[in-house]
């Protein structure tokens, strides 16, 4: 957001700029003349020492490096080998002072393009108006069918438990979440997201850092939204209703709303005490699943008790989400039914195999519930944890049974938070026991209030995207779609918001999962998208019941070999549509900060900083190159294309004037492009993934191979690592132009610097020389010349901000 003191501080500066550069260039063009009609050496010292200590612009020196040359020139006699050196050494002022005058002059063009941009009110674009029509008339649409409430009872009543049903248990915490008055931490919590979330306005980051700094208004509207709480069901949406925008998530577009502060806050905090409740209340309910299963364990049975034998297994595979127990039979693991018994009341240990499994799952369900945007998933990334955690499955399976078939089933629910049904989402509230009250105000925040052309109306299905009680109630019905597909069939299920994964060994049990997810969306309103489904049989023939198409996340796939690589076509796909998103925009700054946006979208949906293999790390590699060397068409690479367009529309098109590469890629904190290198990460990626230890591969099959620390369990967790960014080897030269960078950028007053990332180390190691021999310094950025303040806007070129930060606005559903 650019206030209007600002833009007028940044006119100030980049008129002067303009006005400036024909000027410099008439005092080079001078200086060159005169020095090719001065024949003598010496002479020709004297005049490069004197001129080029006279350029400035706007009163700035632009050469304060040539200096301290007095003695030379006032008569010392000094060879004639120090003479030349000098006058060489000034010599080259000459290029790099024009080169640097005419960067500082596009440099400014760059930034006064970008700021009219900011400023400018953007007339209406037809296609995203369009979008927004169209969207907004589905979600004004009522659901075409009801909810089953007889199934949604059916699968309640499953979860009773000592005689109490799921209602009693949970609102033993939850009888607080919306009446508990609100504190000053909870809404300091709020505001901290709120200021940095990529889903949120500039004008919402602003007001909220600023009560994040008035902690006498915090606490005054902490007691403002405490009373809203009394009349909880008299809470409605603002009175002109909410705004509607459409927003590019990467992959399609989304609709999403925009309100005042206040009514942000009070709900994302009621909406925190639900995801807290609701995570709370898993934890209980997975500790009383194992309650249970130690309670079977100790009935006294006989051998030939299959029945108790066949509860046990089915409550183990529950509890712990195993497939391979219904396999104990299997002739590598000969058990009897009392070596079971005695099995499983031993604990696994903390590293084995069931233990991994557990943690990855609480992670992957804590990313489900809490999906906010920003902040968590600099903190846990659910989706590259979900592929870790099936690449481990798959891998250990292949080694531990290699002649038995594995079936992996990837799920997709279509539009799943724009198309979930109201009602029932308010009949499974009801049925977790919130009051008709509670359920007045939950109606009242799904029935969104919107403006639309000079009326209001009301959405019909669905729930606000990226909104903390959004979460917690999507979750709610993916928790059930869970427990149907479980009762089902004997399979393991890793689901990440709706992208769901169906493991098991057996093909029938893979069907009966395929039947039970449809069954389940039919009976509740929800619809699969057939188009994101798919299915693998990894060492057998897949049942022509499940999907032909092989499973694929994001924009890697796995084939029947259990190797993953890009789905090249959804990259083809990918990369058009991310190539039409950065054209939409008119200024150059805001395209490169789009496309640095796609990039860091492009590692994170590669899984770039996974280790899934030698095929899965050459496919990156060609999908990298093809990015950046060919965004805009064969041979027609992202920089090539930015080169073109500065030339026609900053230097009519003078062919004489080349701008360095390194330049592309310097942040914009230091005067360049900023522009993101995605061959750098894919390759120091590579080189680290090289460089990794190589597993060992287990023998020896043990019954207690999942509940010890064993060969099993560091071959299992040996797929879990993530895989860091190779940074360049030290050296003493570069490390003293890595330190002067750190240093310029502490000066230029962006932020504490320390230290730099391994991505910025190597465009210092790389491109750093090519800086200075075409500029003679980094330091060509005068910040007396260009608005800095307009600079530091771009925290997308923090220098402490890597190009591996994969925190963006990408859509994972």
């Amino acid at each position: 957001m650019i206030t209007e003191n600002e833009y007028l501080i940044a006119q100030m500066k980049l008129n002067e700029l303009r006005r400036q550069r024909p000027r410099l260039a008439r005092a080079y063009s001078e200086l060159e003349q005169e020095l090719k009609q001065t024949p003598e050496t010496l002479q020709q010292l004297r005049l490069l020492f004197t001129k080029l200590q006279k350029i400035t612009m706007a009163g700035i020196a632009l050469h304060p490096d040539v200096a301290n040359l007095e003695p030379l020139l006032n008569g010392l006699q000094l060879s004639e080998e120090t003479i030349t050196f000098w006058r060489s050494r000034l010599a080259k002022e000459l290029p790099q002072g024009r080169l640097r005058s005419d960067l500082i002059y596009i440099f400014g063009a760059l930034l006064e393009e970008w700021v009219h941009e900011k400023t400018q009110r953007t007339k209406p674009d037809l296609a995203e108006t369009e979008i927004s029509t169209r969207l907004l008339d589905a979600a004004c649409q009522p659901t075409e069918s009801s909810p089953d409430l007889a199934f949604l009872d059916e699968l309640f009543a499953e979860r009773a438990l000592k005689g109490k049903d799921i209602a009693t248990r949970f609102q033993v915490s939850a009888k607080t979440v919306l009446r508990a008055r609100i504190t000053t931490n909870e809404l300091n919590e709020v505001l901290t997201h709120l200021s940095v979330s990529p889903f949120r306005s500039a004008t919402i980051h602003r007001q909220a850092k600023h009560f994040l700094q008035d902690s006498v208004m915090c606490k005054e509207m902490a007691d403002a939204f405490s009373i809203q709480l009394t009349h909880l069901d008299e809470w409605n949406w603002p009175d002109a209703g909410v705004k509607l925008f459409p927003l590019w998530t990467m992959s399609k577009w989304r609709l999403f709303i925009s309100y005042d502060l206040f009514t942000m806050c009070f709900l994302e905090i009621l909406g925190t005490r639900l995801q807290d409740t609701f995570q709370a209340f898993q934890s209980v309910e997975r500790a009383q699943r194992d309650e249970y299963l130690l309670a079977l364990l100790k009935e006294p049975s006989e051998d030939e008790d299959e029945v108790l034998f066949q509860q046990i297994l089915d409550q183990y595979r529950l509890a712990e989400n195993d497939v391979w127990i219904n396999l104990l039979s299997h002739p590598n693991l000969p058990l009897t039914f009392k070596d079971l018994k005695e099995f499983f009341k031993r604990s696994a240990y903390t590293s084995s195999i069931v233990a991994v499994r557990q943690l990855l799952r609480e992670k992957i369900q804590h990313a489900s519930t809490t999906l906010e945007g920003y902040e968590s998933r600099r903190k846990v990334d659910g989706m590259r944890y979900t592929l870790q955690f099936i690449n481990a499955e798959i891998q250990t399976a292949r080694v531990a049974f290699p002649d038995h078939p594995f079936y992996v089933l990837k799920l997709d629910i279509k539009d799943f938070y724009p198309s979930l049904p109201h009602d029932f989402l308010i009949a499974i509230l009801e049925r977790y026991g919130f009051s008709s009250s509670d359920l007045a105000f939950f109606r009242t925040f799904l029935e969104v209030q919107v403006q639309r052309v000079d009326e209001q109306t009301s959405i019909r299905r669905g729930v606000p995207l990226h909104h903390r009680f959004s979460n917690a109630l999507g979750e709610m019905v993916l928790d059930l779609l869970d427990q149907h597909v479980l009762r089902s069939a004997r399979v393991q299920v890793i689901r990440l918001v709706d992208d769901i994964c169906i493991l098991t060994p057996d093909a029938d049990e893979a069907v009966k999962a395929w039947q039970a997810a449809q069954e389940f969306c039919q009976r509740t309103g929800l619809t699969l998208n057939q188009e994101k489904c798919g299915a693998v049989c990894i060492g057998g023939s897949l049942p022509e019941q499940l999907p032909a198409a092989l499973p694929s996340w994001l924009l890697i796939k796995l084939n029947e070999q259990g190797v993953w690589q890009v789905d090249m076509e959804a990259f083809a796909t990918y990369q058009e549509q991310a190539r039409q998103q950065v054209l939409r925009h008119p200024s150059l700054l805001t395209q490169i900060e789009a496309y640095n946006l796609h990039v860091q979208y492009l590692i994170r949906a590669t899984a770039m900083d996974s280790d899934f293999g030698e095929v899965h790390r050459k496919s990156i590699d060609v999908v990298a190159t093809q990015f950046h060397q060919a965004f805009f068409g064969e041979g027609q690479g992202i920089v090539q294309a930015i080169h073109q367009t500065i030339r026609e529309r900053f230097l009519d098109n003078d062919m004489s004037i080349t701008l360095p590469e390194a330049w592309f890629y310097w942040p914009i904190t230091a005067g360049g492009c900023g522009l993101t290198l995605s061959l750098i990460t894919a390759s120091s990626y590579a080189e680290q993934w090289a460089d990794e230890e190589k597993k060992t591969i287990p023998t020896k099959l043990t019954v207690a191979w999942q509940r010890r620390v064993n060969d099993w369990s560091n071959f299992y967790s040996s797929h879990i690592n993530h895989v860091e960014m190779k940074a360049p080897a030290t050296t003493p030269g570069m490390e003293v132009l890595v330190n002067d960078f750190i240093y310029r950028s502490n000066e230029l007053g962006y932020r504490g610097q320390r230290t730099l990332g391994p991505y910025w180390r190597w465009i210092v190691y790389i491109y750093g020389p090519q800086i200075l021999e075409h500029l003679g310094t980094f330091r060509f950025l005068n910040t007396e010349l260009v608005p800095l303040h307009i600079i530091l806007q771009q925290d997308q070129y923090a220098l402490g901000s890597d190009a591996s930060d994969t925190s963006s606005q990408e859509d994972l559903f």
